[in-house]
């Protein structure tokens, strides 16, 4: 049985931002030039100072090759909500109970807790390293509660925290103050021991949940003279323009929703430096501004493909086939997630060099190499899951 289109639009986002993201993690392995300080709170453990200080001159290309795969958290986040929206409606359609999927999302939520911790371990640093699996598998459990709620109550809470999360965040874990093993696990980033954190998980969990109203919306809409898909491409376009729009404003502005990362010019960069700083916003934790501008590019993104999706010539269907790497690395996403990781990891022990020791010719390289071996595992993997529905596979 084939998947709706709008899933395999979706699918093909997911797949996109997979791509982007092995680019940003082999460049962490690799890269000594890497670009980082997408956070006003982030300090280096060894030393104290922070590890942006606002008066570096920048590197543009690092700059850009760092910055362009900061659409790829937001958009796991909002794509897992949305699917677990998607999910629901399938299942109430087909008449299944509520207590069965409860149980698997927070089941799936403490799986991703273990791959969580297994990838710490293997990093070897002696830090349990929170990242984006954290986010998701405490959005995954939270999930049951926020499920039952309307498409509209999803909007408002996801929305009330994302406007409201840096009064909260900055009033709890002042700027330039230790945080707490609390305030790192929820509110505010870390690189301190015993917890490494970047992904705190309750600014995560709003845009997850911002993406289970859109789930929502989708899967109420009924057929009419206009596709779903064209209507869905027309409210995720406006969608996306008005995000856009709150970013310029509010960065134009540089005061709240910048999570304290502003423009800062300095003399020491260039004119076009200075102006590049306007994409120079706060990851760590995700402000107003930095939510805004991905979001934007997600809705815009996705907007396109649900146009691309409709089938209007036989090429059209052959673009967004079954087999195509893209779709498929957006369909095993978790099973990337981790083979992806123990790829880069292996190349860099194989390779003998330090880490973080070479440069972005390194960086593609191994980007390229997991590409090319994960494509056929990834679509073993597919075709195996697919056979066997109900096996533990299908909390991967």
């Amino acid at each position: 049985m084939t998947l709706p289109r709008r899933d395999v639009a979706i699918d093909w986002m997911r797949g996109i931002v997979m791509v982007l993201m092995t680019i940003d993690h082999a460049s962490e392995f690799f890269n000594v030039g890497r670009f980082h300080g997408d956070s006003a709170y982030l300090v280096d453990p060894r030393t104290g100072a922070p590890i942006w200080r606002g008066s570096e001159a920048l590197d543009l290309v690092q700059f850009f090759t760092r910055n362009v795969t900061h659409l790829c958290a937001p958009t796991f986040l909002f794509l897992a909500g949305a699917s677990v929206s998607m999910s629901m409606a399938r299942r109430k359609h087909q008449g299944a109970g509520d207590s069965g999927f409860d149980r698997h999302l927070v089941v799936r939520g403490f799986v991703l807790f273990g791959f969580e911790g297994l990838l710490s371990l293997l990093a070897d640093q002696g830090v349990l390293i929170l990242q984006v699996l954290w986010a998701i598998g405490v959005s995954l459990i939270l999930a049951p509660w926020t499920r039952r709620l309307s498409a509209s109550k999803q909007f408002v809470l996801g929305i009330g925290w994302i406007v409201g999360g840096e009064l909260i965040t900055r009033a709890v874990c002042p700027i330039g103050r230790p945080v707490g093993v609390l305030g790192e696990m929820f509110l505010a980033p870390s690189l301190s021991a015993p917890i490494t954190s970047l992904y705190p998980a309750l600014h995560w969990f709003a845009i997850f949940v911002l993406g289970q109203a859109f789930g929502s919306h989708m899967m109420s809409l009924r057929e009419s003279t206009e596709s779903r898909e064209r209507r869905l491409s027309k409210t995720l376009l406006r969608a996306g323009l008005v995000c856009l729009a709150i970013f310029v404003v509010l960065r134009a502005i540089d005061g709240y929703g910048n999570m304290g990362l502003h423009r800062a010019a300095s003399a020491a960069r260039s004119t076009i430096e200075n102006a590049v700083l306007w994409l120079h916003v706060s990851k760590y934790p995700p402000s107003i501004t930095f939510v805004a501008l991905e979001l934007g590019v997600m809705a815009l993104v996705l907007a396109a493909l649900m146009r691309l999706a409709q089938p209007r010539s036989e090429g059209h269907a052959r673009a967004f086939a079954t087999r195509n790497p893209i779709l498929v690395f957006g369909q095993t996403a978790l099973f990337y997630y981790i083979a992806h990781f123990l790829l880069i990891g292996s190349a860099l022990v194989l390779s003998g060099v330090p880490y973080a020791s070479r440069g972005l010719g390194a960086t593609f390289s191994v980007a390229a190499l997991c590409w090319i071996v994960l494509y056929p595992m990834c679509l073993g993997y597919r075709t195996l899951k697919r056979r066997y529905p109900q096996s533990v596979l299908r909390y991967l």
